[in-house]
């Protein structure tokens, strides 16, 4: 059972008995919270959490995409980057830049045809 329904009625602005009521229900809601209170059990959360930590798997780091180097000179400091970058990718990004200007000349070919 989640609870008990009771009817509610209307009182007038002034009317003593709204605030009777009022106070009747606080009084209510406050005993079952305590006593929800008194009946739930401790938990101790630095242990739960460290029973979680147990049982969660082991976190592997990402394969670094490349490296970079930081000069340590007063007056030139900037990032170095790696000469050469991942080939794959590098062969990629030039096809696709030949396939947008090989789109872009035939959709303006197109334009001046017609």
């Amino acid at each position: 059972m989640l609870g008990i329904a009771h009817p509610e009625e209307e009182f007038a602005f002034f009317d003593p008995r709204g605030a009777r009521r009022l106070a009747e229900r606080n009084t209510r809601r406050n005993k079952a919270l305590r006593n929800a209170d008194r009946s739930a059990p401790d938990i101790d959360i630095g242990a739960e959490l460290v029973k979680l930590a147990k049982r969660a798997p082991e976190v592997v780091p990402n394969v670094p995409r490349g490296t970079l180097t930081v000069t340590q000179e007063l007056e030139h400091q900037r990032v170095l980057r790696p000469e050469h970058g991942d080939p794959c990718s590098e062969s990629e990004d030039e096809r696709d830049r030949r396939e947008i200007a090989a789109a872009r000349d035939v959709f303006i070919r197109k334009i001046g045809r017609t």
